[in-house]
């Protein structure tokens, strides 16, 4: 079992003719251990706040918040963070052009308190608007994200 730990969408390759999505930079990839790991070497603007606060994290916890650092940015044009301390605050949305079901999924993977997070891919998977076909709409963020998702769900249930 693997964790990425470096999700940001400079790690994430688009062939846009074929729609095939990959990621890239495994070099700050950790093998899974049932108890918590210290050691990060990802970028801090996609680290987790239990990474930035305590240095003791669950790797696939921050596999999964970077993916919503990664999906706010695809859809805002920018991080939703300006600094360390505003990752304890409730995320703020400027931009009315997106709909509030995706806004809502976006706040809760980015939820600071990690016992109210999505503990799994899975979870993510489950929620409503992700729920959408991803076959209909080619390398729309929802499309990306769920591709990428998918990769990172695989690599945590390699046995």
């Amino acid at each position: 079992q693997i964790a990425h730990l470096d999700v940001k969408p400079e790690n994430i390759l688009i062939q846009p003719s074929t729609g095939d999505i990959k990621l890239i930079d495994f070099g700050a990839a950790q093998r899974i251990r049932p108890d918590l790991h210290s050691t990060f070497k990802g970028t801090k603007q996609y680290a987790s706040p239990e990474i930035l606060f305590t240095g003791h994290y669950d790797p696939v916890a921050a596999d999964i918040w970077a993916l919503g650092v990664t999906f706010y940015k695809m859809i805002m044009g920018h991080l939703p963070f300006k600094r360390s301390r505003d990752y304890l605050r409730p995320l703020t949305f400027t931009y009315t052009g997106v709909s509030t079901i995706c806004l809502e999924t976006i706040a809760i993977i980015l939820n600071p308190n990690t016992d109210l997070r999505p503990l799994t891919i899975r979870d993510i998977m489950s929620c409503h608007w992700m729920e959408r076909d991803i076959t209909s709409t080619l390398l729309t963020p929802c499309f990306i994200i769920k591709s990428i998702m998918m990769v990172i769900d695989l690599l945590v249930n390699i046995s």
